[in-house]
């Protein structure tokens, strides 16, 4: 595998400019006001925390069809070393320029999986930063990131019950077929997990491999499950994917059978976007190795978005969508959440980041009503950007998910509920079709959607993917 690697990495190289030196990935708006007001905040002596998008980006889209050839393991090495390589190169002018402003500027982290730097200076500094020619954009981090959930109240644990929601994907009829996501990993980004929750307790992967591959929280420092900032939001999410008591056979989540994996992001009074991108750039390659696999998520559930962005940079930021690009290349699907706004007032369309066309966005039906009613289909709707970037609807009316408090459920509705039901049939969909990525499970849920809901239908994809055979975990 090493030989057909490197040659693979010598062909990229010999190709040279087009793919090591890519175009310049359009930002397709222009930097958002949110930095200026950032700076109209702080004195000249203070600093702020920026992030810094460099004009030269690698788009792994561009380089997959000289890949092909290899297999998806030897691709996910080559492209992490090209990423890495590629950022490394291209960051050091500029982190050679900052060396020589000791004690002016600290520079928080280097990214790869986008060419991208997160620094915090003064405001005349980032002036100049944002003045070079090898910079693309440079947007303030401190925004505000929140889940996208809604109000709910508590519920009891139950015995021997699997929630409706779950049987309206079809999700019991690939169970009986002994598909639960046995083997296969699954990861959200949100506000921490209860792991020591009856229904999450004993499938996180920490268990049986190392923590540090298992949970990753760069904001508060926790070394296992917790919860950040009191918010169960990230506990429920994950409950929808996997959730399982396995004392009282309490099923609240689709791909029980499955390990999970989490990290936070930072979820205090100003969220810090680069904690996003740092969660989503670990889930590549927790343990980091890229010569591994069995640590790799099939996909990523992103139940948050930007309520900054919505006003400064209306039809998203291409620049971070190239993140999810580059994760999708890879072989991890990422899934967003379309947001709950309720009126005009909230800006009344889709959020940030979903309503990206390069983003895959999740919205909701109501599975308690007979005709599984659609909520908001406005929602679809982002006026002078794109007519319409919902790719998917699931159960997100009144479902029942695991709580911060280990012998409680809560009750709850909104796109952060709905947005797991895809990530858990995805991760049941790779128990039966192990050599498939991410992107194509969920691909095969897009063809066999509902045409006029969007509704996802698990046993539909099982079938459009090819022939079923009965699992040996049956």
């Amino acid at each position: 595998m090493k030989q057909r690697i490197l040659f693979a990495f010598a062909l990229i190289v010999g190709m040279g400019v087009f793919f090591l030196f890519p175009r310049p990935h359009d930002p397709g708006v222009p930097p958002g006001n949110d930095l200026k007001e950032s700076i109209a905040r702080v004195s000249a002596d203070e600093t702020i925390q920026v992030n810094v998008w460099m004009k030269d980006q690698l788009d792994l889209r561009e380089i997959k069809p000289e890949v092909a050839h290899l297999s998806w393991p030897e691709q996910r090495v080559l492209m992490i070393n090209l990423l890495k390589q590629h950022a490394r190169r291209s960051q050091e002018d500029l982190l050679k320029y900052l060396a020589h402003k000791k004690g002016e500027v600290e520079v928080v982290k280097t990214f790869w999986i986008a060419n991208l730097l997160t620094v915090r200076a003064r405001p005349a500094l980032i002036e100049e930063i944002s003045n070079r020619a090898d910079v693309a954009l440079v947007e303030a981090d401190m925004v505000k990131i929140t889940p996208a959930g809604a109000k709910s109240a508590w519920s009891e644990s139950m015995s021997n019950n699997a929630e409706s929601n779950l049987k309206v994907i079809n999700a019991h009829k690939l169970w009986s077929l002994g598909y639960t996501g046995e083997g296969v990993i699954v990861m959200n980004i949100d506000t921490g997990v209860m792991g020591d929750h009856p229904a999450l307790q004993a499938s996180w992967r920490g268990n049986v491999a190392p923590a540090s591959e298992s949970w990753h929280d760069a904001v508060f420092g926790t070394t296992t499950p917790a919860i950040a900032c009191s918010d169960p939001h990230g506990t429920g999410t994950m409950s929808v994917m996997v959730g399982l008591d396995p004392t009282t056979e309490d099923t609240v989540g689709i791909a029980f059978g499955a390990r999970w994996i989490a990290s936070t992001f930072d979820c205090s009074t100003f969220e810090i976007r680069s904690s996003v991108f740092d969660a989503l750039q670990w889930g590549v390659d927790p343990d980091g190795d890229p010569n591994t696999t069995d640590d790799v998520p099939v996909v990523i559930n992103c139940s948050l978005r930007s309520d900054a962005d919505a006003l400064s940079k209306p039809c998203g930021n291409n620049y971070a969508s190239l993140i999810n690009t580059n994760i999708e290349t890879m072989g991890i699907a990422v899934v967003y959440a379309a947001g709950n706004q309720t009126s005009p007032q909230e800006d009344d369309s889709m959020a940030i980041p979903a309503r990206h066309p390069d983003v895959w966005a999740v919205g909701l039906v109501d599975a308690t009503d007979p005709n599984h009613i659609i909520l908001r289909p406005d929602l679809e709707k982002v006026l002078g950007c794109y007519e319409s970037t919902l790719d998917l609807r699931a159960p997100g009316v009144n479902i029942r998910v695991a709580s911060n408090d280990p012998t409680n459920y809560r009750i709850v509705s909104g796109t952060s509920e709905s947005t797991p039901h895809v990530a858990g049939a995805i991760a049941l969909l790779k128990q039966a079709f192990p050599n498939k990525t991410g992107p194509e499970l969920r691909d095969a849920l897009f063809a066999t959607r509902d045409p006029q809901l969007k509704l996802i239908d698990v046993e539909a994809a099982l079938h459009h993917l090819g022939n079923v055979v009965v699992s040996q975990y049956r």
